[in-house]
């Protein structure tokens, strides 16, 4: 009983200091959240068609080769054989695209601190507001 009384009177404590926060703090705050369309970002990556295609031609081969290899086998063989080409195949996937990651990260954060932005939120996750850096961050990567 003590215990519920003591969460109780702290979370009173918390939502009053929130409400006591004053709005310009706020707004400054959120004056400093940018958003980036992340799909079009990567759309408008320099050979990320060719990119996609490779991964799309590696997983038709993975399926191929999974299902000669497991012709035959029981049920406990082919998990382990679908696991292993599956393993293969996200370590493959992770070699071609964890460059293309790597320079929109790094893309996005010096845009980021041009702007004075500290966070950067995905534009699909964003209903109203932020400074969007879509096409800058585009301009960085080409």
């Amino acid at each position: 009983m003590k215990q519920s009384s003591l969460i109780s009177t702290l979370t009173a404590m918390f939502f009053s200091l929130i409400l006591l926060l004053p709005s310009t703090a706020m707004a400054a705050d959120i004056q400093n959240i940018g958003v980036m369309n992340r799909q079009q970002v990567v759309a408008a990556y320099p050979g990320i068609q060719e990119i996609f295609q490779q991964l799309q031609d590696m997983r038709t081969a993975a399926q191929n080769d999974y299902n000669t290899k497991s012709k035959g086998l029981s049920d406990d063989k082919r998990r382990t054989l679908n696991d292993t080409i599956a393993q293969q195949e996200a370590q493959k996937e992770a070699k071609l695209m964890n460059p293309v990651e790597n320079k929109i990260s790094a893309a996005v954060k010096a845009v980021a601190a041009d702007k004075g932005l500290t966070i950067i939120l995905d534009a699909a996750d964003v209903v109203y507001g932020g400074t969007d850096i879509t096409n800058d961050v585009i301009a960085k990567i080409k």
